[in-house]
């Protein structure tokens, strides 16, 4: 009976010893510029027969949350994001990434603190000077000063009264409270 209970004993103390090691395998991109672009060159290069090409623009952390929102350039200057996720040993991993020909987009991040409603884009003639969201069928709107610089990531904590966060639409204004129609180039 007692080797029962020593067997059991160690198999309980060895699954979390095996999380441990699968999830410091899982998150293991560090915490700097040089590390995350060559994480998702990486990541974004996978299938292809070619490397994917891009340029880390900026990373923000989303306030008391485990996620960093990541802005980057491709070769072709389209403006991509990404959502990283930290992990108990300190480093993150990758959850989702994407890039676009849009001037703006807009993306719901999920992190341990609740939803967050999340704009990236690239002004580069400084005329977008106020974003405005439409959420869901709520009638329910994320709206932000655009800040000084080519391209922006601008977060806001949803209320977590929303059950649906699908985005309806996006306003872009000018300085002026007009709308900007963005053309394609």
């Amino acid at each position: 009976m007692s080797k029962k209970w020593s067997l059991l004993l160690l198999l309980l103390l060895l699954i979390p010893v095996g999380f441990a090691v699968n999830d410091s395998n899982l998150y293991e991109i560090e915490d700097t510029g040089a590390d995350i672009e060559s994480a998702l060159v990486e990541w974004q290069s996978k299938g292809n027969s070619t490397e994917f090409q891009l340029k880390l623009i900026s990373t923000k952390q989303l306030e008391n949350t485990n996620s960093k929102i990541v802005l980057f350039e491709t070769s072709d200057e389209n403006i991509g994001y990404a959502h990283l996720i930290k992990g108990w040993n300190g480093k993150f991993k990758i959850n989702v990434s994407g890039w676009g020909t849009n001037m703006v987009s807009y993306h719901d991040i999920k992190t341990d603190k609740g939803t967050y409603g999340v704009f990236i884009g690239k002004n580069p003639k400084a005329e977008i000077k106020r974003v405005t969201a439409k959420l869901s069928k709520q009638d329910t709107d994320f709206s932000s000063v655009v800040p000084e610089g080519k391209q922006f990531i601008i977060y806001k904590k949803l209320p977590a009264r929303l059950k649906e966060t699908d985005l309806l639409e996006i306003y872009l204004y000018d300085k002026n409270g007009k709308e900007i129609i963005p053309l394609l180039d």
